[in-house]
């Protein structure tokens, strides 16, 4: 984390549009798009990718948006997970499901979740919301809701306090869900839980084996393919890359 004062080589501004700095700061800077901020008016990306050396992207939807106006070079280095950020501590499975978590910001569980009440009701399942506020539905359809606050600090007993996460989608999908990555589904699998996208990933997933055999298959993807030491390589590669295009543009 960057502290006034600090020497460094390197600069990545992540949430963070501070023209000033970029203009003046001497070292490479990589500008980390981790949300669609072009889209609330907090980004003009095209004025700020001349004032840095590269940009990189957390998804493949603002990869293929941003890669078409930047002035930059544009990476794409997918969010994935610290594995180790759960302290070992992992799910277990038995018995049918009996409850669900959803887990993320206010804003968008008004879009999805009264979407998906009925089909709870029927499969009599109970809901674990996890967000910055509470999910008070209008009608709730007789399904039981526990309403928790996200912390960092409980996240990984708050989650884990139902048998299945789910991730439904919106029937219409808003502007900003293109550009979403797949966080909550790599947090939710490094803590052990299944996630279920539709509704046919739910139904299979209220079986405990099925939980187990979905849980054995993510964990070793999230060893190939999702662990956050994966991204630093690709950021010192690109850090690399850009001393290397630097010298060459010095000589």
């Amino acid at each position: 984390m960057w502290s006034e004062g600090q020497k460094s080589d390197v600069l990545i501004f992540q949430k963070v549009y501070w023209q000033e700095m970029m203009a003046c700061y001497p070292g490479i800077k990589i500008l980390d798009l981790c949300d669609p901020d072009w889209l609330s008016g907090d980004l003009e990306i095209r004025k700020i990718s001349k004032m840095v050396d590269a940009i990189t992207c957390c998804s493949p939807g603002i990869y293929g948006f941003v890669k078409k106006i930047s002035m930059a070079p544009v990476y794409l280095i997918p969010d994935r997970v610290d594995l180790d950020f759960a302290g070992g501590y992992k799910k277990e499975h038995i018995g049918k499901a009996k409850s669900v978590i959803w887990f993320g910001y206010s804003h968008n569980f008004r879009a999805v979740l009264p979407q998906i009440m009925p089909s709870l009701v029927r499969m009599g399942l109970d809901l674990v919301v996890v967000s910055n506020e509470d999910f008070i539905p209008i009608m709730d359809y007789g399904v039981r809701i526990d309403n928790r606050k996200f912390s960092w600090e409980t996240a990984k007993y708050d989650l884990t306090f139902g048998d299945i996460i789910i991730n439904p989608q919106p029937f219409q999908q808003e502007p900003r869900y293109k550009y979403k990555s797949i966080n909550k589904t790599l947090i939710a699998w490094a803590l052990g839980m299944p996630v279920a996208d539709t509704l046919d990933d739910l139904k299979r997933f209220l079986d405990a084996d099925e939980r187990k055999k979905e849980v054995a298959l993510r964990e070793s993807e999230l060893k190939e393919k999702w662990d956050i030491k994966i991204s630093v390589e690709e950021f010192k590669k690109i850090i690399y890359e850009i001393s290397d295009r630097r010298q060459k543009n010095s000589n």
